[in-house]
């Protein structure tokens, strides 16, 4: 493989205009939410996890503590449940009884952790209060599970959804760092102005997608008011109402109330933890009881490690979570997927593979219904370096085709397989001195009908790209993504996004240490399409790249790769027109993922 100069015309630089995105984080998929937390078994298995290292850290399971503003600060809210005399009433449903009394056994002082005034709640507290508290909070209450309700006095101050977004994050993650498993609650509806009425859905929106993003328990309290009367706000069209017989009273009639009704919710979502994640009883089914959603319009996103689950498969429309899944149980690394139609029914079907660190297995499972319908390994098992994966029809047959390389550390490799893991090719993508591996993506570049495999070199091979036929292997093109002076490596994604019939190649540095930089180019010519930053040019942690459908077109979609939060977004291209953004995992996630579209 020849890595000696070349001659290259300057690039192209089209800047790219961000638009005004508060008007897209408006999507209110947090109203079908249900009101007490839904924990599937990824959830379960990585909360469990949090408990552990809390336990190892002195937090107590039968301790939880509350953060937030003054609705939560109130007297009204968890304190009738602590006392141990009259006051509450569970309308003769004996079911939260054993709950009730495992945490009120939970002591501080004389008292219990229903009545204690935790630190982090206070009287006008906004986000960015309750972030600077809320380790102290739990150093001294040292709980297992910590409720938090926050972003009225957020709203009310002008604070920024992104800034809002930034803090909740942050809160989230000072929970989970102390082994605390946070429990993020929806705000209830602000009567105070039409103005705080208006924008208080866009804020819930964002409590939904920080508690998805970070995989935490959400509590729709939200959800729970809205069946009551002024949707159980007071006179002051801010806090919750109060049955005249107080809080703890939760008879029907009790329930006609706003703090009553947080105070049974409450009862009911920490029953939830204690039964799953304390008491280890079954699980909630994904997806409000589906195991499985048709894989169309979706995303598949996989994490740079574990994090108590593999894959995660997002609605491009919504943004919804789907459902969280294992391709591989036991094997607690990262995987790599991508989406096609391997069975020809019309459906995407999800393909895995295991990444760095195990053997070189590919699963591919039915996208209508997550039936396991093809496992075999691409490689020699000993083969340990983590496969780049990519589909197309490369053989004309109307079924997607699974192409493979090792990602590192390994010749570049490509073998092409069938939906069913039949070998159909296999070849060297250089010279098999090259021990860098590749990465892969397909397209039909030369508009004859059949799919082409494009490859980039991995490590050491200086953003070199090749494009191979799909009908006989011939090299098409070949060329250095940034140039022969850079000397990391590229992501690759390809698609027909001008809707020319031809598939263009989209490129992007994926090591840390470059400009967030991505071209979209004509391999055949080279000739550039688009040049556009996807990020902050001071962003330099590395970008992952992979192509999705909205609104029946091709989209690219861009993921901030390592050193960040991982931050999706969805271009329309040739224009560069910024269709969507959104975070999967936390602010601190630094482990990038892989995503298939």
């Amino acid at each position: 493989m020849d890595y000696g100069p070349r001659a290259f015309a300057p690039a192209l630089r089209i800047p790219l205009r961000m638009e005004d995105l508060e008007a897209r984080w408006l999507l209110t998929s947090y109203t079908l939410t249900p009101v007490v937390p839904v924990i599937d078994a990824a959830m379960a298995a990585r909360l469990s996890t949090v408990i552990q290292r809390g336990a190892a850290l002195g937090n107590q399971a039968n301790v939880f503590t509350r953060a937030g503003d003054s609705i939560t600060f109130s007297n009204n809210f968890l304190v009738p449940l602590g006392m141990p005399t009259a006051g509450v009433d569970l309308a003769g449903d004996g079911s939260l009884n054993d709950t009730l009394a495992y945490f009120r056994s939970g002591q501080v002082g004389t008292t219990n952790y229903f009545t204690h005034p935790s630190a982090a709640a206070v009287s006008g507290y906004k986000s960015a209060d309750v972030l600077g508290l809320l380790p102290s909070e739990l150093a001294v209450s040292k709980p297992a599970f910590v409720l938090i309700m926050i972003g009225t006095n957020d709203i009310a101050a002008g604070v920024t959804l992104d800034t809002f977004r930034q803090n909740l994050t942050r809160i989230v993650q000072t929970a989970l760092n102390a082994g605390v498993v946070p429990v993020l609650s929806t705000i209830p509806d602000s009567k105070f102005s039409a103005e705080l009425e208006r924008l208080q859905p866009s804020y819930n929106q964002v409590i939904e997608d920080v508690s998805e993003a970070l995989q935490v328990p959400l509590w729709n309290y939200w959800r729970a008011l809205q069946r009551l009367p002024n949707s159980g706000i007071s006179a002051d069209g801010v806090h919750p109402s109060v049955s005249p017989a107080g809080g703890g009273d939760l008879t029907e009639r009790g329930l006609q109330f706003g703090y009553n009704v947080r105070n049974l919710t409450a009862l009911q979502t920490l029953d939830k933890l204690r039964r799953v994640l304390i008491s280890g009883q079954s699980p909630d089914l994904p997806s409000d009881n589906q195991s499985w959603a048709p894989l169309t319009n979706a995303l598949a996103v996989a994490a740079g490690d574990t994090t108590g689950f593999q894959v995660e498969v997002i609605d491009t429309t919504t943004r919804r979570v789907l459902f969280r899944f294992d391709p591989f149980p036991g094997f607690d690394g990262s995987v790599r997927v991508a989406l096609a139609d391997v069975n020809h029914d019309g459906v995407p079907d999800l393909i895995a593979s295991v990444g760095p660190g195990g053997p070189p297995h590919v699963k591919v499972f039915d996208g209508q219904t997550g039936t396991l319908i093809a496992s075999f390994y691409a490689f020699d098992t000993g083969l340990t370096t983590g496969l780049s994966i990519a589909t197309g029809d490369v053989n004309r047959d109307g079924f997607a085709d699974i192409i493979v390389c090792p990602e590192a550390n390994a010749p570049a490799h490509v073998k092409v397989f069938n939906g069913a893991g039949e070998l159909l090719d296999s070849f060297l993508a250089f010279a098999s001195s090259f021990t860098g591996g590749g990465r892969v993506a397909s397209g039909d570049v030369n508009r004859d009908g059949f799919a082409d495999i494009i490859v980039a070199a991995g490590t050491g091979g200086q953003g070199h790209v090749v494009v191979f036929s799909g009908t006989d292997l011939g090299l098409l093109a070949s060329f250095f993504a940034f140039g022969p002076a850079f000397s990391g490596t590229v992501s690759l994604a390809a698609d027909d996004f001008d809707g020319d019939g031809l598939a263009e190649v989209a490129v992007a540095p994926s090591s840390a240490g470059y400009d967030p930089h991505v071209k979209v180019l004509r391999p055949l010519t080279e000739k550039l399409v688009s040049s556009f930053y996807a990020y902050d040019s001071g962003f330099r942690g590395g970008v992952q790249l992979a192509t999705t459908n909205r609104n029946g077109h091709s989209a690219l979609v861009t993921a901030t790769n390592t050193a960040a939060a991982t931050d999706v977004r969805v271009f329309e291209s040739p224009s560069n027109g910024l269709l969507d953004a959104f975070f999967v995992y936390e602010t601190g996630f630094r482990f990038g993922a892989s995503f298939g579209g």
